[in-house]
């Protein structure tokens, strides 16, 4: 199957929309054969760099397949984590589009990947708090971006981020009200971990 998507010259919308399928079919096939898939991880990622680029419709649906392969591969998959994090955290700065669906879907991958991004807390933890920040991306985004931030405190070792954390997100409280459930969520959070470390 990984063949069909070998580039060619061919840039319509009908390759476009062949290319989605394929990677669409070929997340079933990880989903389906789970560990299985892991004498085919170093192809797939090739494949997953190589189209990183592409359309954001396009770019959707290599990042659930590499959620999928996550899924598929449990702690196997944590050595790849340093490979695919870059481009990850470059799609949260870079995406321009205008519901910022790729955005989405990295903020869904991290939640994926949970524990597995333990090591590169200080890398992801102040690019989603970026994205919820920004008054130029959509409020559903930065909702989902502080969701995904409440997700996160919960589970990986935020450390000595916690007061880099709670400014950013007071700011989002006295500027944007609609945000205020989530944020205030994020923030009882921090305080809670933060006081479960001070216990320790």
């Amino acid at each position: 199957m990984m063949w069909m998507l070998r580039p060619t010259d061919d840039a319509n919308s009908s390759d476009l929309t062949f290319k989605v399928f394929v990677f669409k079919k070929l997340g079933e096939v990880v989903s389906v054969s789970r560990q299985h898939m892991r004498h085919y991880v170093v192809d797939i990622l090739t494949l997953v760099r190589l189209y990183w680029t592409s359309s954001p419709q396009l770019l959707k649906n290599v990042l659930r397949l590499t959620a999928k392969l996550c899924v598929a591969l449990g702690d196997e998959f944590r050595p790849f984590i340093p490979e695919i994090l870059p481009w990850m955290l470059g799609v949260l700065h870079s995406d321009r589009s205008e519901e910022r669906e790729p955005t989405k879907c990295v903020l869904m991958a991290f939640e994926t990947f949970s524990s597995h991004l333990d090591d590169h807390v200080t890398l992801i933890i102040p690019s989603v708090l970026r994205v919820a920040s920004n008054i130029s991306v959509p409020l559903s985004v930065r909702q989902k971006a502080l969701v995904t931030l409440r997700y996160l405190i919960d589970i990986l070792s935020v450390g000595d981020l916690g007061s880099c954390i709670i400014l950013p997100l007071a700011n989002i409280l006295e500027e944007e009200t609609q945000l205020a459930e989530p944020t205030l969520h994020a923030l009882l959070s921090i305080f809670s971990r933060s006081w479960d470390d001070f216990a320790l």
